[in-house]
């Protein structure tokens, strides 16, 4: 690659400088991406780090808000959409590995009388795809000690869990902090769900995705009967948050309201979609 100009800072006034230092680092990272220097982290690409450039750094330098959003590969080799949203960095799209991130394999169980006898602890861990269709776009469903990973030593940083290395599954406190960002639970599911029909059932109120978090409807997975429901009509997400050793809390996202709303009965053997945070 060759050389890398600067553009020149002969000004006088702060604003305009600012908008020249803006301008040259926009062009450095974007000749980072073309030459493919992104640099590995446990052989994940780390969309806070590019090229030579600390993405955090430099907002909290200039004071600005820079929302590239690039791709994270898990242990199966699946590439997520990354989505930058207030002062956190969320996959885009559900999870959807069947391995730990030591490549230790997760529990596909179809069955439902199986899934069904399935504990309400932390360690009777357990994947499925929504009606065991495992050509759909939905991603994956996990139980609650699939999800969180915490009886053995796979669980290589705090709440990590299922997500790849540099990544967690979110607390209470940060699906919080989202929610608050973006209005409080009563408007956020909007800014936060898919638009259209593809993945929800119609009206899909108040969906516009400005935050490009993409929350789809993929059902759940009871844990009394093994049965799948609600596809396209409701999203249940997983916190690393316990109410108790058998109830674990989850953030709700339906078809017919704008809502985020956070439940506290999430039974531990209900197959849930996972979303991971950057560390």
């Amino acid at each position: 690659m060759g050389k890398f100009h600067m553009i020149p800072l002969k000004i006088n006034n702060y604003n305009h400088m600012k908008k020249i230092i803006v301008t040259n680092i926009i062009l450095f990272l974007t000749v980072a991406l073309f030459a493919q220097t992104v640099r590995k982290i446990g052989g994940v690409e780390d969309p806070a780090r590019i090229g030579s450039v600390k993405i955090d750094s430099v907002q909290s330098i200039l004071g600005i808000n820079i929302n590239i959003n690039i791709t994270v590969k898990d242990i199966d080799g699946n590439i997520y959409k990354t989505v930058t949203i207030g002062n956190q960095i969320w996959m885009a799209e559900n999870l959807r590995v069947t391995h730990y991130p030591d490549g230790t394999e997760i529990l596909l169980v179809t069955d439902n009388t199986a899934w069904a006898n399935l504990a309400d602890n932390n360690t009777d861990e357990a994947y499925c795809f929504y009606g065991n269709d495992n050509t759909s776009d939905y991603g994956l469903l996990y139980t609650f000690a699939a999800t969180i990973a915490v009886n053995w030593g796979k669980d290589n940083a705090v709440n990590q869990g299922v997500c790849p290395d540099g990544w967690h599954i979110p607390n209470n406190a940060e699906w919080d902090e989202l929610n608050n960002y973006l209005g409080g639970s009563t408007v956020a599911g909007g800014k936060l769900k898919e638009t259209g029909t593809t993945h929800w059932n119609s009206p899909n109120t108040g969906a516009t995705n400005e935050s490009g978090f993409t929350a789809i409807g993929n059902g759940y997975r009871r844990y009394s009967d093994g049965n799948f429901y609600s596809l396209k009509q409701i999203n249940n997400i997983w916190s690393a948050t316990e109410l108790n050793s058998t109830i674990a809390y989850y953030y709700q996202f339906r078809d017919n309201n704008s809502q985020f709303i956070r439940e506290e009965n999430g039974t531990k053997s209900h197959g849930f979609s996972v979303r991971c945070l950057k560390d």
